[in-house]
């Protein structure tokens, strides 16, 4: 009986512990505060309990005032003006929008400015505007020596030096036809009389050169008169071409050809006879100059 009284106090001992985990476990459960939804166990269906929820206000902030100034109106002529304190290049000052100004036609009476003669410059050439309208001048100075001649031509045409020397002129180079065809200026040294001037040869060092080419078939040879210079006409045809020389004498010695070649298909066009008629101005343009005794 002893026996069974100490186990039966040992098992006390063991259940003692576990009861009072249980209490206070189910005491713990009954003072939480609850919240939300809870179910409820009844012996009646579950219910739902909705508890009320307490209400936030947030404090608001402090009231802040933001001010932006800005004209009211802006007349568009306005400059905008760059600030002093700039960290780059100020930019330039300028309309806000631009104001376009009409041009004012200029009235018929209004001088307009020539346009620069087409010449390329040559170390013996000098030229300016001529006094005749719509023509320029060149003047050709042989090497420092106080000779030389001076001529006109229209100042659509353009110009150089040619020659070794460079006392001879080429316009409109290289042009084959047209109202601006190329024209060749030719000075030469001769002792023959005028009429006999397409026999002249010229030369340079060892190189010997007939101012008229052996190759061209002559047509017909005359002296005329333009304005007051004596000239001897050669005209002759070489290929395709219509070939006419115009000889020019100063003196006993220095004589001047002007050569034109014109194709064939064109000498009978309007523009060939607008070219003999700034050709005859050209020549009585010519003008030597010799230094004074």
């Amino acid at each position: 009986m002893g026996r069974i009284d100490n186990k039966l106090f040992c098992s006390i001992l063991v259940l003692i512990p576990l009861l009072m985990t249980t209490a206070c476990s189910t005491i713990e459960a009954r003072n939480l505060e609850p919240t939300g939804i809870i179910n409820v166990p009844t012996d009646t269906p579950t219910q739902e309990v909705e508890l009320p929820v307490p209400s936030f206000t947030p404090e608001p902030y402090p009231a802040r005032t933001v001010v932006y100034s800005r004209p009211t109106s802006r007349p568009t002529s306005d400059p905008i003006t760059a600030p002093t304190s700039y960290p780059y290049p100020a930019p330039i000052e300028r309309p806000l929008f631009p104001i376009l100004t009409p041009t004012a036609i200029p009235p018929s009476s209004t001088p307009t400015i020539a346009p620069p003669c087409l010449v390329v410059p040559g170390r013996t050439m000098s030229w300016k505007l001529a006094d005749k309208v719509g023509y320029c001048e060149v003047e050709i100075d042989f090497a420092g020596s106080g000779y030389g001649y001076s001529v006109i031509f229209p100042i659509v045409w353009t110009v150089s030096a040619a020659g070794v020397s460079q006392t001879n002129l080429m316009f409109n180079r290289d042009v084959p036809s047209g109202l601006n065809q190329q024209v060749f200026l030719q000075y030469a040294r001769s002792g023959f009389p005028l009429e006999e001037s397409d026999q002249v040869v010229t030369s340079y060092e060892m190189a010997k050169d007939p101012i008229v080419s052996p190759l061209e078939q002559i047509q017909s040879k005359n002296i005329i008169t333009i304005k007051d210079k004596q000239v001897f006409k050669v005209s002759a045809r070489l290929d395709d071409l219509w070939v006419v020389h115009y000889f020019i004498k100063f003196n006993e010695y220095d004589l001047f050809m002007v050569q034109v070649s014109t194709p064939l298909t064109d000498i009978d066009s309007k523009n060939y006879k607008v070219l003999t008629s700034n050709i005859e101005d050209l020549i009585s343009s010519i003008v030597f100059i010799a230094p004074k005794p």
